[in-house]
Order: C-alpha cells, then structure tokens, then sequence
C-alpha cells in the first residue's frame, strides 16, 4: 500500500497575523503611530508568497496522483524555480494568472496594489535610509520623502498628522493595515477564480480553506479615526437585532445566489451590516450556522475576534461550524 503523503499548509496562518496586527492598529486614536499596522503589511506579503508557493505543490501533489488536468503543468512551469531560474512573487502570480487564462493587468488593479505592496514589503524589510531632512538658508526644515512615498500617496493610508516623510511612520495606520489584509486576499482569491471547475478544485480541501481563511477584515464596530470624532453605536433590543439580522440576512442571500467568488459575497453590503451590528449578532448567526455553516464564519471571526477552529480541523467546514456552536455554548449565546 502506497503510503499518504503532504505537506503543511501554512500561509493562511501568516494572513491571519496580518489580521491581528490590522484589528491591533485599528484600536486608539489615528493621530498616534499604530506600529501593528507594520506587521500586517509585512504578514500579509508574506502570506502572498507563501500561498503561491502552497499552490505549485498542491498542482504537484495532483498530477503525482494521476490528474490529467493540462492546466496543471501550466500553472506548475509557471511557478517552478530552478537553481538557475528565480523568478520573484510578483513574477509567479503574474505567470500563474497567464497559466490559468486570465493574466492580470499590469497598472491595473488588482495586479497593481499587489504590486505596490510588495515595493513597500521590500522597503520595510531592506530599509535603507532615503527620507532626507535639509535646512533651508531661512531655517526653515524640509522634509524629502522617497519615491515610493509619493506613489502610494493616493491610496489614502497615510498619517494625517504629520509633516515628516519618514516611511515607517507614514505608513504606521490602520488604513495601511487593512489596504494590505485586503490586497493579499483580494489576490488569493483572484487566482482561486481563475483555476477551472475540475477534479483538482472538487472538494479540494486545501482550496476550501483558502477561501475560508484569506477573507479580508472590516472595521471593528467601534474604530476611532481622529481624536475630533465621536462615536455613535446604535443599541438594538433582541427583537428589532433579530428582525434585522434576518431582513439584512434575507436580502444577501438572494443577492448572493449564483456567485461562485466567496470574497465577493462578504464585501455585499447587506453581509457587512449585519457585522457592523456588532455582538448581538451573535446568537443569530450562531443558530443560522447549523443550516448554513460556511457562509458565516467570517462574519463570526470578525465580531467576536476570536477562532475556535483547532488548526487540524481548518478547511473541513462541519468541524469548524461545529467548534463555532459549541464556542457559542460556553459562551453562554446557546442555551
């Protein structure tokens, strides 16, 4: 008998750090630095070049398994590297998404924040020192920030409270944080839509986790943006949370039906007010979970900032649905 072999899956592990360190910056007031927000936008870079890389060897695994798929040798040549031959991960996602007949747009999105996460990943990660500070013949100081600086500029994650051009501390905000959770999974799961319905993605538990586990975040109920807001948290009793919690869930579902991308069905409107709802949410999505047990574990992870799910059981979605219910018991939101 031929013996089982595989390998760890771990890059949806280093995505979820980025997760944390995004949910850490996203706590106190944006006029300070949020240093979190530096280890989200190295992890979720990170969690890029690993999942491409998990990709190639899950290709590998099914052809040693007898797949005839021909996209697979496609997609494995484009990610492979040799001795002589490195290719960089920008190069393997653009490769693969050619492989699989969808290549993506360079200068276009989402190619191209992926792109300008990676420029930043290297920034952090080589830091050298470009941002310059000269006194002009008046005194006055003039501060000279890196190329780099100016090209991300627009993408409107910067701090707002400062005159100095340092990277590090530009950067430092939970804005960034959440533009890179949501660039490493808007690009996971851009290639998982590319890969054709085949015997590779039938009950490929390694995809299913994938798709479960690289969903981006959203806003904590309560984020503070500036010291010159106040916060504003509606309070429902449980009568008018549960008629809404099944208007909004109603609505989604018929929004939803027939969407293959899992992305796409929790960035719909209706999914993400039903997180912003907050706690008492809770209850509900708990009790819908037993008829519907994929859907709304993000929405769960979200609210409550908390996995249940043991690492082994990660991708296998009646395990995952059934540590979230017996969560919800201990808990007290099941009786």
């Amino acid at each position: 008998m031929e013996r089982a072999q595989g390998f760890f899956v771990d890059s949806y592990h280093l995505y979820q750090i980025a997760i944390d360190g995004y949910y850490k910056s996203s706590k106190g007031f944006d006029i300070h630095r949020q240093n979190d927000a530096l280890v989200s936008i190295v992890f979720s870079a990170l969690a890029l070049e690993a999942f491409i890389n998990e990709l190639s060897s899950l290709a590998k695994d099914a052809k040693q398994a007898g797949s005839t798929e021909a996209f697979l040798d496609k997609l494995i040549d484009s990610i492979h590297e040799s001795k002589s031959t490195k290719k960089s991960t920008c190069e393997k996602f653009m490769l693969a998404s050619v492989a699989l007949g969808d290549g993506f747009k360079k200068g276009e999105n989402p190619y191209q924040d992926f792109a300008d996460l990676f420029r930043l990943r290297d920034c952090l990660v080589h830091l050298k020192p470009e941002d310059r500070i000269e006194t002009e013949e008046n005194g006055e100081i003039k501060y000279l920030g890196r190329e780099l600086a100016e090209s991300l500029r627009n993408k409107g994650i910067f701090q707002k409270y400062t005159q100095l051009k340092s990277i590090t501390l530009l950067i430092s905000t939970a804005r960034a944080a959440m533009w890179a959770c949501k660039t490493a999974s808007t690009m996971v799961n851009a290639i998982l839509d590319k890969i054709p319905q085949s015997d590779f993605t039938n009950n490929n538990k390694a995809l299913n986790l994938y798709k479960s586990e690289f969903q981006p975040p959203t806003a904590p109920v309560a984020v503070v943006e500036s010291v010159n807001e106040n916060l504003v948290t509606k309070e429902y009793n449980s009568e008018e949370a549960k008629e809404e919690f099944t208007s909004l869930a109603s609505q989604w579902t018929q929004d939803v039906e027939g969407m293959s991308s899992t992305i796409e069905m929790v960035k719909h409107p209706a999914y993400q007010k039903i997180v912003r709802m907050g706690q008492v949410v809770v209850p509900f999505l708990l009790e819908d979970l037993r008829q519907n047990p994929l859907y709304w574990l993000p929405a769960l992870r979200q609210i409550t900032q908390q996995n249940p799910v043991q690492p082994e059981h990660r991708g296998k979605i009646k395990q995952m649905a059934k540590a979230w219910l017996n969560w919800g018991k201990q808990e007290g939101y099941i009786v």
